[in-house]
Order: C-alpha cells, then sequence, then structure tokens
C-alpha cells in the first residue's frame, strides 16, 4: 500500500492534532508553535516536530496589582504567587449589598420597629423605579442633588418642632446615605394649600432644576373631581422640569374631616397614570388605630388649648412617615446594587402625551404650559395690585392678603393668559372671617362677571382658585374683582381676602 498512510502513522497525528486542539483550547497563555518540514520514509509523511511553549503572562515592570474582594481585606487575588497553577479557576464576584437589603432580616431595623406588614400597607404605588433609580445613581456618583418639597401645613411642620418635622429627618438620612453627594433641600410647603394653587404656581416657590420633587397634598385636596386635574397638572409640570426629576408623592391623613377619603385617593389614581410612587401613611397607621380607637390622640399633635389636633401628625408620626419614605428608598438602592450596570428602559420615563381628562387619540397632544403667578403666599413673584379702591395687603391667621370689607371695593391684578386661555384668582375660603362675595371679570367684560364667594360649610378653611376665564387670547390681560353687597355668613360680613392671580 505504498499510497497510504500506515495505521500507526494514522494513529500519531490524530493524537497529536486532538492533543493540540485542546490545548489550544483550553489554554489561558500564549502559545508558540511551531511545526517542522515534513519528511518522507517508506512513502509515509509524518509531523516532525511539534514545539510548545507556555508562558504565564505577568507585569514587566515587576508592579503588583491586587483586587480586593468584597469589604474583607484578606481575601485577595494577587499575581505575585510563582507556584499557582498556570490555568487559573474563574472567579465571579457579586457587589456587596448594604445589609439592610436582607428585606426584614436581621439588619433591617426599620422592619423591626414597625413591622413587615405596616412598612407593606405603606407601599400604595410603588412604579417601576426608573426615575428614582437614576437620582439614586447619582447620588453614589457623588453629583450635587436638589430635592424640592411641596405640601401644606404638615409639610410646613404645624405641631412639632423644626429638627422634628419628616422633611429633616429625610435630610438627615439622605446625607448620612450618600456622604459624596451634596444635598440641597427646599421645604415649599404652604399651609391649608392645596394642588389648586400649586398647579399653576409651584414654579415660584421652588427652583426649576430640581433633580428630586416631593409632594403632600393628599388631605389639602378635599377629594372633588377637579383636584385630579390640578393634581395632574403639578405632576405633568414637574415631570417636564429641566432635569426631569423625579416625582414621588407622599400621603398623611387627619381624622377631624367627615371622611376618611381625601384628594389623596384621587391622586392615586393620576400617579398610577404618571408612574410617579405614592406612601401611604394613612394605609399604615389607620389599621392601628381603628384596632385602638383610645389611642387615637398619641398619634396627633396637641392644639393651644391642650386637645388633640386631628389635622396634623405629632412627632412620633413624622418620623414614621419618614422612615416609610426612606424603606422606600432603601429598596431602590438595593435593586441598582444588585444590577449596577443596568441601563433603565429610557421608555420607562416617558410622560403620557395625553392627560387624564382628554380623550384618546394617537394623535392627541396635551398642551405645554407656562403659567404665570402672582402671589402672597411667600411667592418670588410678589402680587401687587395695578388699581386699588378700599382694597389693601392684611396680615391675617392664614397670611398676608389683599382685603375689603366695604361693598362697591375694586381692585385689579395685570396677569397674561397662555395656551389655555384661563386667568384665575386664588383666595381664601372657609365658614369663619364673615367672607363675603366678589364679582370679578378680566379686561371690558364687566357686563359678564363670574361671582366667587368667600364663604362655604365645609369643615376646612383652605385657599381656593376660581376661573375668571376661560377663553383668554394668548398675552397680558387685566383681572378686576369688586366686593358685592351679599354674604351667606351667619355674622353678616362683606370681607374678601384675595391672595394670588395667575394665567395658563
Amino acid at each position: 500500500m505504498p499510497s497510504l498512510l500506515r495505521p500507526t502513522a494514522v494513529t500519531l497525528l490524530v493524537f497529536n492534532l486532538c492533543w493540540l486542539a485542546y490545548r489550544l483550547y483550553h489554554s489561558q497563555f500564549d502559545l508558540d508553535v511551531s511545526i517542522g518540514p515534513a519528511t518522507a520514509s517508506d512513502d509515509t509523511r509524518t509531523l516532525s516536530r511539534i514545539q510548545t511553549q507556555t508562558q504565564r503572562r505577568r507585569p514587566t515592570t515587576g508592579a503588583h496589582h491586587e483586587l480586593v474582594l468584597g469589604d474583607d481585606p484578606s481575601i485577595v487575588l494577587s499575581d505575585d504567587d510563582d507556584d499557582a497553577e498556570d490555568d487559573q479557576p474563574f472567579i465571579s464576584h457579586t457587589p456587596t449589598l448594604p445589609a439592610y437589603c436582607d428585606a426584614c432580616g436581621p439588619n433591617d431595623e426599620l422592619c423591626a420597629k414597625y413591622g413587615e406588614a405596616f412598612l407593606a400597607r405603606s407601599r400604595a404605588f410603588d412604579g417601576a423605579g426608573a426615575r428614582v433609580r437614576r437620582i439614586i445613581r447619582k447620588a453614589q456618583a457623588g453629583e450635587h442633588i436638589k430635592i424640592a418639597v411641596l405640601g401644606g401645613s404638615v409639610t410646613v411642620g404645624r405641631g412639632v418642632q423644626r429638627n422634628e418635622r419628616w422633611t429633616e429627618l429625610l435630610y438627615e438620612w439622605w446625607t448620612a446615605e450618600f456622604p459624596k453627594s451634596k444635598l440641597s433641600m427646599r421645604n415649599a410647603g404652604v399651609p391649608g394649600t392645596g394642588t389648586a394653587y400649586f398647579s399653576m404656581c409651584f414654579q415660584e416657590h421652588i427652583n426649576m432644576d430640581a433633580d428630586f420633587v416631593i409632594t403632600e397634598f393628599a388631605i389639602n385636596d378635599l377629594g372633588r373631581e377637579e383636584e385630579m386635574a390640578s393634581f395632574e397638572w403639578v405632576l405633568r409640570r414637574t415631570l417636564g422640569m429641566a432635569k426631569q426629576p423625579a416625582v414621588l408623592n407622599m400621603q398623611v391623613f387627619g381624622l377631624e374631616y367627615p371622611r376618611m377619603a381625601t384628594g389623596g385617593d384621587y391622586h392615586t389614581a393620576v400617579a398610577n397614570y404618571y408612574d410617579t410612587p405614592v406612601i401611604s401613611l394613612r394605609n399604615a397607621v389607620l389599621p392601628q388605630i381603628m384596632a385602638d380607637p383610645e389611642s387615637a390622640p398619641s398619634y396627633f399633635s396637641v392644639t393651644p388649648k391642650g386637645g388633640p389636633d386631628y389635622k396634623h401628625i405629632n412627632a412620633r408620626m413624622h418620623r414614621a412617615f419618614a422612615d416609610i419614605l426612606i424603606h422606600y428608598l432603601r429598596a431602590q438602592i438595593c435593586t441598582v446594587a444588585r444590577r449596577p450596570q443596568t441601563q433603565e428602559d429610557p421608555a420607562l420615563e416617558r410622560i403620557p402625551q395625553t392627560t387624564l381628562q382628554q380623550r384618546f387619540g394617537k394623535n392627541q397632544l396635551a398642551p405645554v404650559l407656562n403659567p404665570t403667578c402672582a402671589s402672597l403666599r411667600e411667592a418670588r413673584t410678589k402680587l401687587v395690585a395695578n388699581t386699588t379702591d378700599g382694597w389693601e395687603i392684611t396680615r391675617t391667621t392664614g397670611g398676608n392678603f389683599y382685603v375689603a370689607t366695604e361693598p362697591g371695593s375694586r381692585v385689579s391684578f395685570v396677569t397674561r393668559a397662555g395656551v389655555l386661555g384661563q386667568v384665575r384668582i386664588t383666595f381664601m375660603r372657609s365658614t369663619m372671617a364673615g367672607l363675603g362675595e366678589v364679582k370679578c371679570w378680566i379686561d371690558n367684560n364687566e357686563r359678564d362677571p363670574v361671582l366667587v364667594d368667600g364663604f362655604w360649610w365645609r369643615y376646612v378653611s383652605v385657599i381656593e382658585s376660581a376661573v375668571i376665564s376661560s377663553k383668554a387670547t394668548p398675552g397680558e390681560h387685566t383681572v378686576w374683582c369688586e366686593l358685592t353687597a351679599k354674604s351667606n355668613s351667619a355674622s353678616g360680613k362683606t370681607t374678601f381676602w384675595i391672595v394670588g392671580v395667575d394665567g395658563a
């Protein structure tokens, strides 16, 4: 068989080729393979020489490199062990998680303090959390974070010391959790003020370059359908701010109202639509009060007369309010720690193209608002009357207002309408103070006025907004108001308090 390889040569050739393939596949080293020229013997070709050299890679400068795994410096991979095996095993390292990431484990002190059910009930809506995690990553990277808080008298701290407010407690935790990140926090709470005012005026109270906006309006909105629309404008406009901030909604509760349902219950549906988390103190605490009604005063502050103030939570509940927020934020921190390299899906932060108040349609777009607002509610743009006759700025128990007491007194203000064609006044509404009625109009439309009553029989005194025109052309307009002789108050008084004017 002169033209064929002998069986022993075939076996040798196959063996050597398999061995070579095995080394090429499994080796983690440089291979220098030399194959010499073939020679023939007895009409047989054989592989004459295979020379393999393996060299372990190591720095030529003599530098020493170490990788510390986790928090234990005793666990070190070093490159200066000459006796190490050539083929080191592949070692994967899972990032170290904060100890509290073991939910309700031995290091979750909030779960130990409040209980798993309490914390779970406080999560009225978690949402996808993408916006919040983006802010957490920025804080972990040492970036300057700006937090803005919008709310009412609970956020202001009615009934507690300044250092007991939930916003102060959040500030303390955040700066300890992210020590490399500078934090600026603005508490823009305004007592007795809900989303009707803030929907068009929040820009007068917070910095528009905030990274994180937190709202607290559950009890200052009374649970009316129109407050769904005003709360929606708060969410929509804050989400659309310069830095596309994360927005989170905190909900407190009270026991002095005629029903347990509040504006917060309307807010939750809107928050779902915009994927903004909702943290509820009522959901967590109310079952405890229901189980022991006699304990109710222990959750609330004290009035000047010494009785329980069922509208304002006490310091212990401010601590709980802050803690349920912190527990939510910790959960997001743990998610970031478990997947540090994960890029969030941009679609999770997309703002819906239409509002809940609009009809569905693929070409239906929500208007982009740029409202103007002037106010006496600690706003940047102070409300200044254009003309006054019988009106003057007066300090009241509810703050500063333009006040008139004599029927026929007139006042005017200049504002600008926008794409909504809307012009409004903001005023005090209450069963107290003998509040009466004004008739208001824009420009020369005195024959078609809007009647606005400052008196009502509801259980609270709040800042309300009334639309004077919804058909104003874009541009500057003058708003006129005249005090009438009508009064629904038992006292028969005809006073009226105006605190702001806005246009959109």
